[in-house]
């Protein structure tokens, strides 16, 4: 013998009027735990293969600034060099600007990175 349909009401609103974890979930929908969360961000930093090649080609700061085309022709060498597949060139640019490496008004430089002297491909026209 199944439930029938006024069963399964009755059982729903019982679980609803109990204050129980359903109503939870209808208030604030599914939220996904501090645990899942803190591992996800560690895993994610781990994966963090623009911000590996930033530290270790490049110098950050207001003073710095370097030719998109230049910084792109460096990561994707040291990207590859390093078994990545390199972002294309647009995404790189976006990815810079949501680090906040904004683009200067010409839109062929980068504010706030500039390549060491050697960067990976020797590059860098800052010392």
């Amino acid at each position: 013998m199944g439930l029938k349909f006024g069963d399964a009401v009755d059982h729903a609103e019982q679980l609803d009027d109990s204050g129980d974890p359903l109503r939870e979930w209808r208030k604030n929908g599914l939220q996904i735990p501090t645990k899942i969360k803190v591992a996800t961000a560690a895993y994610r930093d781990e994966l963090d293969i623009l911000g590996d090649w930033i530290d270790e080609n490049c110098k950050t700061g207001a003073g710095c600034s370097e030719k998109k085309s230049v910084l792109y022709a460096d990561y994707s060498y040291w990207a590859k060099q390093n078994g990545h597949n390199p972002l294309a060139q647009g995404k790189l640019t976006r990815r810079l600007n949501e680090r906040s490496y904004k683009l200067a008004a010409d839109k062929r430089t980068v504010h706030g990175l500039a390549l060491t002297r050697a960067g990976a491909l020797g590059l860098g026209s800052n010392p």
